[in-house]
């Protein structure tokens, strides 16, 4: 399986909050940041955020002039499709200079079936000259010359291909006259214990190359030495010890000149060339390979070379150079195997490891949740513009990779020597990814005016942290706001706006809460707008645990007083679960008002016989006692309406008034091109909406139908007696 999870990105999204908050110090620098926090009543946790940066830079600035980097993960049907688009536009000085300014780059890569297929082309004009910018011309470090030898002086071609463990290799090398050198053409064939080198080269003994203090070859030494195998004995055993040892030394040199030579040779090399390749690999890693490590660096580095070839099914590439106009191209091309290339990696790197990791990398690497089915990538640069598009469909369930990825990461780091904060740690362990199918993250970064300019927004990730429960419709989240609240204090010049909201599953609610006798009570918010979110400015996580969540039944929304008024309605839209809107108008104290679809309650008596309810039964209730100005909504179906056989203008609001026992009609007003009807009230009850049955005109009842067959039936009978007794009349 490819490597694509994004998980990283996952969990460090986890620790965003204390991230916005640890210092950034800048120069008249503008930061503020919104967290947004949705509760489901199973205690899910839904999280969305957003960051802005406004500042001008400490130093001479020489980033992007714009970049823009989106992510969108969605669902359907068992496959999670991830989207990612990428764009980077550098400023126009940094642009112009090289080798921005000659260079283009294209990637593709698609992955379908197992099979990964990946092709790169470019190419990069070389100037004349040039410094880097970090190192301005002087005597000391003049300028790079590409006017100068070999640039100036040679074509050359490499290229080779790699199948079934078989790779091949060419290098065609074409100077101007009058050089030591003229065309040189070796051709490689090899595997991994062969190597076969063959072809010519025409050596010029009376021409020189232009490199300071070089020495021309020396005719007599090449027509001597070099057919001498002993020559390349020693070579060999110089460079690499025993490793590689020559089977086949062939060389014939031909006169073609008075000071000229051309060289024909093929050389067949036998050794373990993944051992050199593995050398070589320590030798960029350096004093990276730690202490005592030596052994299973080697052991790994091989099993990784090893299994590379093994899933490698085809390579190629091409690098040119043409010294007019210094240009030099290059293309590669690779299908890799990637069901072999993990089957054969699983076992390997597993072998490899410090004991202490063998027995969860097995466990890890033998479960898989969620695989990659296909994936396309695109990534161009040209004319200071760099862009990426990326589109990855998994098949299987995301979530729980992500957890098993989790999971993983936190044993490895609970293994590693470094200090690890416990209860960040434990928090992380005991939090699940619930769900990613509605993932999207967005970064946008632009310099102008000398300042620059960053936004981070995320939304759509929910996860399930550790409850803290008070009863059975109560619980806080008090470990997951002190995750953040030891480590990181809030900076002054930080403006945070927290938003905390009480989420609905369409049968439950949850409303978030703050009970005045409780000692560790946040502070009072800041505001609070519709749909259960309370907002505080500049509050640590921390100070919010000892928020309370409550579970109701149905839609349930807390109305705050001072936020309600006739000009300034609070507006519960209960249309998903019944079919109703609920107005309050005004209000004399704060209350949750809830609003469920119920079947006919008990003790509650059906409609008379000559009324029909169209839909169902809302409970429209508070917790504790209410008094205000309420305005009802209720909505109609027209096709249930033509089918009850209800008169739309009989169409009436009813409660259950219980003191009387009976349904009570209230005034009631009719919308018919929008379909509701709406009733302003002063009390909460049970409502239903009622119609009056039309009466049928006299034929079209059953009754006065079935006797005018009958009168039809008596009429048809005497006239068929008529009939006959005129007939018999007249019979002789």
């Amino acid at each position: 399986m490819k490597v694509k999870h994004p998980a990283f990105c996952l969990l460090f999204l986890l620790t965003l909050l204390p991230i916005i908050q640890a210092p950034v110090h800048a120069v008249d620098s503008s930061r503020s940041a919104i967290i947004q926090l949705r509760v489901y009543p199973d205690g899910v946790v839904e999280l969305a955020g957003e960051f802005n940066y406004t500042s001008p830079p400490l130093y001479p600035y020489k980033g992007p002039a714009q970049a823009s980097f989106k992510t969108e993960v969605t669902e359907e049907d068992s496959l999670f499709r991830i989207t990612a688009n990428g764009n980077l536009i550098l400023l126009d000085e940094v642009a112009s200079q090289f080798p921005f300014n000659s260079t283009k780059f294209f990637f593709t890569e698609e992955f379908s079936q197992n099979i990964s297929r990946t092709s790169i082309n470019g190419s990069i004009i070389f100037p004349e000259r040039w410094a880097p910018p970090s190192l301005p011309p002087s005597e000391e470090y003049p300028p790079f010359d590409f006017n100068v030898f070999p640039f100036n002086s040679t074509d050359f071609t490499v290229s080779g291909e790699y199948s079934a463990g078989v790779y091949r290799g060419a290098l065609i090398l074409h100077m101007i006259p009058g050089l030591t050198l003229g065309d040189v053409e070796i051709n490689l064939e090899g595997n991994a214990t062969h190597l076969a080198i063959y072809d010519s080269v025409e050596i010029f003994y009376n021409q020189t190359l232009p490199i300071p203090d070089f020495t021309p070859p020396d005719k007599y030494m090449i027509r001597e030495i070099l057919p001498n195998k002993m020559f390349i004995d020693q070579l060999l055993y110089e460079m690499t010890g025993e490793l590689i040892t020559c089977e086949e030394y062939n060389v014939t040199i031909v006169q073609t000149g008075e000071n000229s030579d051309k060289i024909y040779f093929h050389i067949l090399l036998r050794g373990d060339f993944i051992n050199i390749l593995v050398e070589i690999y320590k030798g960029l890693l350096g004093e990276m390979v730690p202490l005592g490590r030596e052994e299973v660096l080697d052991e790994a580095i091989r099993d990784l070379i090893n299994a590379t070839m093994e899933s490698v099914e085809s390579a190629s590439f091409r690098i040119s150079y043409a010294r007019v106009p210094r240009e030099l191209s290059f293309s590669f091309t690779l299908s890799v195997n990637w069901e072999k290339m993990s089957s054969i990696t699983k076992e390997l790197v597993t072998s490899d490891l410090p004991p202490e990791f063998q027995s969860y990398i097995k466990a890890f690497l033998s479960v898989r949740h969620a695989k990659i089915e296909s994936c396309t990538k695109e990534i161009t640069y040209e004319n200071g513009e760099l862009q990426y598009n990326g589109n990855y469909v998994f098949k299987g369930d995301l979530n729980a990779e992500i957890n098993l990825i989790k999971r993983f990461l936190i044993i490895s780091a609970t293994k590693s020597p470094d200090y690890v904060p416990q209860q960040q740690m434990n928090f992380v362990n005991k939090t699940e990814i619930v769900d990613v199918s509605n993932f999207n993250f967005e970064f946008n970064q632009r310099f102008e005016q000398n300042v620059n300019v960053i936004s981070i927004s995320f939304q759509g990730i929910k996860i399930a942290p550790p409850l803290d429960p008070l009863n059975a419709t109560c619980f806080k989240l008090g470990r997951f706001f002190d995750f953040t609240h030891e480590l990181y204090k809030p900076e002054t010049d930080v403006r945070i706006e927290v938003l905390v909201e009480g989420g609905s599953n369409g049968t439950h609610t949850v409303v978030p809460l703050i009970d005045v006798k409780d000692p560790e009570k946040p502070p009072t918010p800041d505001k609070i707008l519709p749909n259960n979110v309370l907002v505080w400015n500049n509050v640590r996580a921390g100070q919010l645990r000892g928020l309370i969540f409550k579970v109701y039944g149905g839609l349930a929304r807390f109305v705050s007083k001072e936020y309600v008024s006739p000009d300034n309605p609070y507006t519960i839209d209960a249309l998903d679960i019944a079919n109703c809107q609920v107005a309050v108008n005004d209000v004399q104290g704060d209350v949750v008002i809830m609003v469920k679809n119920v079947t006919l309650p008990e003790n509650v008596e059906p409609p008379p016989e000559t009324y029909k309810v169209l839909g169902s039964y809302v409970q429209i209730t508070s917790e504790g006692e209410v008094s205000g100005s309420f305005t009802i909504r209720m909505y109609y179906d027209p096709e249930e309406l033509a089918e009850s056989g209800v008169s739309e203008d009989s169409l009436t609001i009813y409660f259950w008034n219980s003191g009387a026992g009976e349904w009570t009609p209230v005034e009631t007003h009719l919308n018919s091109e929008e379909h509701y009807v709406w009733a302003n009230v002063n009390h909460l009850s049970i409502w239903t909406l009622m119609g009056e049955v039309a009466a049928k005109p006299i034929w079209a009842e059953t009754w006065f139908m079935a006797v005018v067959g009958v009168i039809v039936l008596v009429i048809a009978l005497a006239i068929i007696l008529v009939m006959r007794r005129r007939v018999s009349h007249r019979s002789p």
